[in-house]
């Protein structure tokens, strides 16, 4: 992450054994900031790295091509404005933690971790994407995250959008 918008956190287990990554975490204190830096700095990497994936996956071209191309191909064309602070919104892209440690605090320790870092920028919502149904959604709703909306992805799949408000006292 070369952005100073991008976030990642590692959770570390350590015992007589030594260090063992238990966890990580990627996300953005501002989306739309660390997306226009990315397609302003890595545009070529991100368009070849693509292209290389897509191309020994002609089922995924083709779902791609059908529902992602032209939106993709415009985005990369002009990186969206960033707004003022009112508008910014940290982003939870991705969380995984190792089937030995889940259960045992990795997964809310890399959470709460990101919700400081955020505070830490003036962010003040914080939003993050999941499948309906899945074990995820209790995961966050005992962090205190709350449902904003169900929505129907571009390929067919339904995914629920979560948020949450940071309190004030965090953002000073």
């Amino acid at each position: 992450m070369r952005s100073q918008h991008g976030v990642v956190l590692v959770c570390e287990r350590i015992d007589r054994d030594g260090t063992t990554v238990v966890g990580f975490l990627l996300g953005a204190t501002h989306r739309t900031a660390l997306v226009r830096d990315l397609l302003t700095r890595d545009r070529t990497a991100l368009v070849g790295c693509a292209a290389l994936a897509l191309a020994g996956r002609p089922r995924t071209l083709l779902l791609f091509a059908r529902t992602r191309l032209r939106r993709y191909t415009r985005r990369l064309r002009t990186p969206a404005a960033v707004g003022g602070p009112e508008g910014r919104v940290a982003d939870l892209s991705a969380i995984a933690v190792d089937l030995s440690a889940r259960d045992q605090g990795a997964g809310a320790a890399l959470v709460r971790g990101f919700l400081a870092r955020c505070a830490v920028t003036g962010v003040r919502t914080a939003e993050l994407v999941t499948e309906i149904g899945g074990p995820a959604e209790s995961f966050y709703r005992g962090l205190g995250w709350s449902p904003l909306e169900d929505v129907r992805t571009r390929d067919g799949r339904w995914v629920r959008r979560f948020g949450t408000t940071l309190p004030v006292e965090a953002r000073t």
